[in-house]
């Protein structure tokens, strides 16, 4: 996971949003889709996101649909240091291939859904996003090593 090795390189803690929620829930992402709907979801989500904002320095790992939200862009555009990880459909299926966790791509063909999804919210990655990155073909430690050269150039 990318967001692992720029913590590891930066020397800063970690925040999952979605590791978050979960602890924060005692129950998946599944779970909580299934019994409380995508609406309940992305308030928590929100409201988890205001309270991990409110710690000093640390690298964030974002879910995919949490962007969605203005009031979430907003925090993020005014707090935090954003990095869109562009994949292509290709990459992102053989990278998503066998992952059951993620309740927006059960139901139809992978490709098919992702693109759905990538349509509707690309234009809010890049919307709040201060850099963007391609990622295809590269490791998450390549990734990462490229953020990493990328931030401290930026701090210096």
């Amino acid at each position: 996971m990318v967001s692992r090795s720029l913590a590891k390189l930066l020397g800063l803690p970690l925040w999952d949003l979605d590791e978050y929620i979960v602890e924060k829930k005692s129950c998946s992402i599944n779970d909580i889709f299934r019994s409380e709907g995508e609406p309940a979801f992305r308030a928590l989500e929100s409201s988890c996101l205001e309270e991990l904002l409110q710690k000093d320095a640390f690298v964030l790992a974002l879910g995919g649909g949490c962007p969605i939200a203005e009031k979430n862009r907003e925090l993020l555009k005014e707090n935090c240091f954003c990095i869109y990880l562009q994949a292509s459909i290709d990459e992102l299926c053989r990278r998503l291939s066998g992952d059951s966790s993620r309740p927006l791509l059960q139901g139809q063909e992978l490709s098919t859904r992702l693109e759905k999804l990538l349509s509707e919210r690309a234009g809010f990655y890049k919307e709040i996003a201060n850099i963007c990155i391609a990622t295809d073909g590269l490791t998450a430690e390549e990734i990462a090593s490229e953020i990493a050269t990328i931030w401290k150039n930026l701090v210096l």
